[in-house]
């Protein structure tokens, strides 16, 4: 399982994977990206998920600049498919089944086991309460 998150500076991803690191996920499961909107995937049992996505939440909600926003995703260099030929139009089109994943937007506190993992080890590192 993946969980992928977008953010708004370089620097909270910075913090973000530094974090996942210090929680023991392994660094060949974490990609970063840092060309574009920085972004960060993890590969993760879905068993840790949770604690993933309370980290990366947690992490998110101090930045200053919070999520990204509408400008920065325009400024992104838009890809666009190929141009079609007029001979390849004049064919039958077919589509592609794709598997989607979903989870909740707004989970219930409840729902994250891990909570207690992840708040002890920002009271080790940083000593927040």
């Amino acid at each position: 399982m993946y969980y992928t998150h977008h953010f708004a500076s370089q620097e909270t991803l910075d913090r973000a994977h530094s974090w996942l690191l210090e929680l023991g996920f392994p660094p060949s499961s974490i990609e970063v990206h840092a060309l574009g909107i920085p972004r960060i995937s993890v590969a993760v049992e879905p068993a840790r998920f949770s604690e993933v996505e309370l980290l990366i939440s947690a992490v998110e909600r101090s930045d200053p600049r919070g999520w990204p926003g509408l400008w920065d995703v325009a400024h992104q260099v838009q890809v666009s498919p190929p141009l079609v030929e007029a001979a390849d139009v004049s064919r039958p089109r077919t589509s592609a089944t794709t598997a989607i994943g979903w989870h909740p937007v707004d989970a219930p506190s409840a729902a994250a086991p891990d909570r207690e993992a992840v708040s002890e080890a920002m009271v080790r590192k940083w000593g927040w309460a």
